[in-house]
């Protein structure tokens, strides 16, 4: 009887203790669902952020092409101006040389000080001097 009772009290208190440790698990378990929620929640909201960084990413590259397309299409107009500035810089250089070698040779050899440019329309039509003719038939030969 005493056997009995003692293996009686051990079974209760084994099964007290499995109460308890069964009372921390049912808590545990509660946690761990909520904190499944809470996981979920946070998968959903990444998901959805996924999305919108793919969706800016996308625009951004939209973007950045018509940028691109409309920056080569400067460059290219940028260059054919400068392309054209520098023709018409060498044009008026070469222009500017026949021009000096028409006055020197209408000038016949001598040099003269330079004197100050005047405007077409300032030219004298009739009365003009021996230095004015040379020069309209210098330009007159450099065309």
């Amino acid at each position: 009887m005493i056997l009995d009772l003692a293996v009686e009290a051990l079974v209760a208190t084994l099964l007290a203790v499995t109460i308890g440790y069964c009372f921390v698990l049912n808590r545990r378990l509660a946690r761990l669902r909520a904190d499944q929620n809470a996981l979920a929640d946070l998968i959903t909201s990444l998901n959805q952020a996924t999305a919108r960084a793919e969706e800016g990413v996308f625009q951004l590259r939209s973007v950045s092409q018509s940028a691109e397309e409309s920056l080569k299409s400067e460059i290219a107009r940028a260059r054919a101006l400068s392309d054209e500035l520098a023709l018409i810089t060498e044009a008026g250089s070469n222009l500017a040389d026949r021009i000096e070698a028409g006055l020197s040779e209408a000038r016949g050899g001598r040099t003269q000080p330079a004197r100050p440019t005047r405007k077409v329309e300032q030219f004298p039509t009739e009365e003009a001097s021996g230095d004015d003719d040379d020069i309209r038939q210098a330009i007159r030969a450099a065309r």
